[in-house]
């Protein structure tokens, strides 16, 4: 009798066993594709974000292009006149630390900062601008009341050998346009000759500038 109950017992723990190494596996069997499902999933994430990343709108495009480019641009269409942009870009900046220009809203804007009072003169240069050959400049001026001008003289400008570039029906005092807001879509106008060498320099007279805007076009 002793033996029987013994071998009963025997297969019972057997059967136990069995049983439970069979439920081992069925968990194991599930967390393991639970865990490749995951992967699948996270693999199709991953590639999305990549394409997400990759991809250039039109206005990264066109930053780009801002960034780069100081000819100007036919395709900077003012929509409300026939004018386009002139981008603002490569300044030369003189002399060193008297003047800072940060770039407006636009690329045809920009934003002049003079370190306290300039005590002789300080401006920009712009070059490469020949295809400005035969057409006109026009200049537009903003928030001129929270500088300082000496004699109200705010800006000269001069091409090749300091020869100075009038304006269109601007009295000019002693070279320089008389320190004032133009009106918007009415700038100063300048005719640039047809043996326009391409550079143009901008220059401040014994002035205290703060944040004068200026936003510059061409037709």
């Amino acid at each position: 009798m002793e033996k029987k109950y013994i071998i009963r017992l025997i297969v019972a723990i057997i059967g136990a066993i069995a049983i439970i190494i069979s439920a081992i596996f069925t968990v194991n069997y599930f967390q393991q594709n639970n865990n490749n499902s995951q992967s699948v999933n996270a693999g199709s994430n991953v590639g999305t974000t990549n394409i997400t990343f990759n991809t250039l709108t039109p206005s990264t495009l066109t930053e780009e292009k801002e960034e780069t480019d100081n000819i100007p641009d036919d395709e900077e269409d003012d929509p409300e006149e026939t004018r386009n942009r002139l981008l603002l870009m490569g300044l030369n900046l003189w002399p060193d630390n008297a003047i800072t220009a940060n770039r407006g809203l636009q690329g045809n804007e920009r934003i002049i900062n003079s370190n306290g009072r300039i005590n002789e003169t300080a401006g920009f240069i712009l070059e490469d601008l020949t295809n400005l050959r035969g057409k006109t400049l026009i200049l537009e001026f903003a928030n001129t009341s929270e500088s300082i001008f000496t004699d109200d003289r705010m800006v000269k400008l001069e091409y090749s050998d300091n020869f100075i570039v009038e304006p269109v029906d601007v009295n000019l005092i002693w070279g320089y346009i008389p320190a004032h807001d133009t009106l918007p879509n009415e700038g100063i106008e300048f005719l640039i000759p047809n043996d326009f060498a391409g550079r143009l320099n901008f220059v401040f007279d014994q002035a205290e500038l703060n944040n004068l805007r200026i936003t510059a076009w061409y037709k």
